[in-house]
């Protein structure tokens, strides 16, 4: 039983390996004369069209028809060949559209039928080439030593191409090669090569807010591929497929335009002999190529799932050292918020403190609206006090203003200016119950006068030297 087990087993391996390499099988079209354009019929299967006929590939066969209006009778483009063109199915219509701008080619069953009524453009190459509900857009592109960073649209009503008008505000350096794709109403692209070298923004344009978003830069990990991709196609409705024919290695990405994750493959078999002179196409889960074998030309068909496999898990587009940043940013911001409020809450409770006692301003004291004003000997008294708390009256001969008077005239002159000083705070309702002056005689020598102050009296000289620590009390 179990000898035929593992002969179903084995047998069953050799079944799908041989339909796996059917599935990637190689078709000989190389009976089908230069130039030849490669596209998709009605039926989303490869076409070719090669002089005055037209080729489909359907079942392994191909069936061709005359067509009427072959692509040499065209205006305007002489020597011109596919890889001069992007194609686009746009509202189930096929377009060839002229690098640079300015030709745009109607493909159906009848040939080719150019459309449009502009000149070439020459400034538009390497745009990204889209479309948006009823209009092909363009956005971007180098010519005339510029990389530009126009937004243009295929105008039907007049057959030419026309700016499209955005909102002010963010607006990104001109580019070309970029890699984008319209997401539902959202046209997101990144990178490019533009006037400062290769781009590692990420960018977002809104068809509904009319502004452009910067959603970040790329990450490091990408960088290696942030040159010209030769040809792309699209896979999804969020990724699209790249190709890069390099000097040292074949490389095949994909960009998720959604989750903003890319995934790369480079040498393997099944692009090493792709040609890059003719699209990538895909539809109905296949993409289709020419490969050039041996210098003929082969339709290459691969099942979309099967060259999927052959990628490693996506990694995240979206740079991470920026999140990092982004993190830093708003720890930065929450450090400054504390210490703002760490300083609000010194100035109320300072403030609030400042409020029940008597402030010395200049030459006046002050306490809940009562004002004593200060003369200057009234203030050089009070300050001696304020700094001693009690004095004998003798202490306060050396005072500056009495440097010239005699003893017996200071001892007067000080008592009547204290009296005085007393009377004025006695009659102030509120300064009067937080401020008192004392005259009486030294318990030790009846003799001697002393001068006491009670309460405290703090200096005021504005609202800035509540913040600061060694904030200093009389």
């Amino acid at each position: 039983m179990k000898g035929y087990l593992l002969k179903y087993w084995f047998l069953g391996l050799l079944l799908f390996g041989v339909l796996c390499n059917a599935q990637r099988r190689d078709f000989p079209i190389d009976f089908i004369s230069e130039p030849f354009f490669f596209t998709l019929d009605e039926n989303q299967k490869p076409s070719f069209y090669s002089g005055k006929n037209h080729y489909h590939f359907q079942n392994g066969i191909f069936t061709n028809h005359s067509i009427q209006e072959p692509f040499k009778e065209i205006e305007g483009v002489k020597n011109k060949k596919q890889i001069d063109f992007e194609f686009l199915s746009h509202n189930g219509l096929k377009y060839l559209i002229l690098k640079g701008l300015g030709i745009v080619i109607n493909v159906d069953e009848s040939g080719f039928k150019r459309i449009d009524q502009s000149l070439e453009l020459r400034n538009n190459f390497a745009s990204n080439i889209f479309s948006y509900k009823e209009n092909i857009f363009s956005y971007g592109g180098y010519g005339y030593w510029n990389y530009h960073q126009n937004l243009l649209f295929y105008n039907s009503q007049n057959a030419e191409w026309n700016n499209f008008n955005i909102d002010e505000g963010f607006i990104p350096e001109g580019r070309a090669y970029a890699y984008g794709k319209l997401i539902n109403d959202r046209f997101v692209f990144l990178g490019g090569k533009t006037n400062s070298g290769f781009s590692k923004e990420i960018i977002e344009f809104d068809f509904l807010t009319n502004n452009y978003k910067l959603l970040g830069s790329v990450d490091i990990k990408f960088k290696d591929t942030l040159s010209a991709p030769n040809l792309f196609t699209s896979i999804s409705k969020n990724e699209n497929l790249y190709f890069f024919n390099k000097k040292s290695e074949k490389e095949l990405s994909i960009i998720d335009f959604e989750k903003l994750t890319f995934s790369s493959i480079k040498n393997n078999e099944v692009i090493k002999n792709l040609n890059p002179n003719y699209p990538i196409l895909s539809a109905n889960d296949s993409v289709y190529f020419i490969s050039d074998i041996d210098g003929k030309n082969n339709l290459t068909t691969l099942p979309l799932n099967y060259l999927l496999n052959f990628f490693p898990k996506p990694k995240p587009l979206i740079n991470i050292r920026e999140k990092v940043v982004y993190v830093t940013q708003y720890i930065l911001i929450l450090i400054i918020s504390f210490l703002l409020l760490l300083v609000i809450l010194r100035l109320y409770y300072k403030t609030r403190s400042i409020r029940g006692q008597v402030l010395l301003q200049g030459n006046y004291l002050s306490f809940r609206g009562d004002i004593v004003i200060l003369s200057l000997l009234e203030l050089e008294i009070l300050e001696k006090l304020i700094l001693n708390n009690h004095l004998f009256l003798d202490e306060l001969y050396k005072l500056d203003s009495l440097e010239k008077y005699a003893n017996s005239y200071k001892k007067n002159l000080i008592i009547k200016t204290l009296e005085e000083l007393k009377q004025r705070i006695k009659s102030q309702s509120f300064l009067s119950k937080k401020l008192k002056l004392k005259i009486s005689s030294d318990s030790d020598d009846k003799r001697r006068k002393v001068i006491f102050l009670k309460g405290s009296v703090v200096p005021y000289s504005g609202w800035f030297n509540y913040l600061i620590p060694s904030f200093k009390y009389y």
